[in-house]
């Protein structure tokens, strides 16, 4: 079973890495969560440490796009969702930030059902599940 939970992620050059604010997954996240044993060191905008304890493999999708990625867990970030460098680099191919837009390549397109029982951070805007990513692309705020 998948549970599918909405969140308008950021898109952050200043990070290396995915965040994913615990409030954001459903209740039994910690099913799916690995414990990490060395704890990165990672600041916010503001210089304060971000604690990180627990780390999750997330389908992100966005309606036509669908990616599984891991994103560190963290109770104390101010966004719901913060996608890095990392991701940014492999995944996407432009940012437009004058039309709220990413080009997503070709490659990443889903077309198959999806293989592991897990849970899924949907970036639709306003829930709308209905809507066709062509239609109503999904908004992203880019840092």
């Amino acid at each position: 079973m998948h549970v599918m939970r909405s969140c308008r992620p950021v898109l952050d050059t200043g990070a290396g890495v995915n965040i994913v604010r615990s409030s954001v997954l459903p209740a039994n996240w910690m099913a799916f969560a690995e414990e990490m044993t060395t704890l990165p060191c990672i600041r916010n905008e503001n210089n304060n440490r971000v604690v990180t304890k627990h780390a999750i493999h997330l389908y992100l999708d966005t309606g036509g796009v669908r990616l599984f990625d891991r994103f560190l867990v963290s109770d104390n970030l101010s966004v719901p969702c913060i996608l890095g460098t990392e991701f940014i680099e492999q995944n996407i191919e432009a940012i437009l930030p004058r039309l709220r837009k990413i080009v997503w390549p070709e490659y990443v397109r889903c077309t198959e059902k999806l293989s592991r029982p897990t849970p899924i951070l949907a970036g639709l805007h306003d829930s709308a599940w209905d809507r066709h990513w062509q239609d109503k692309p999904a908004r992203v705020r880019a840092c």
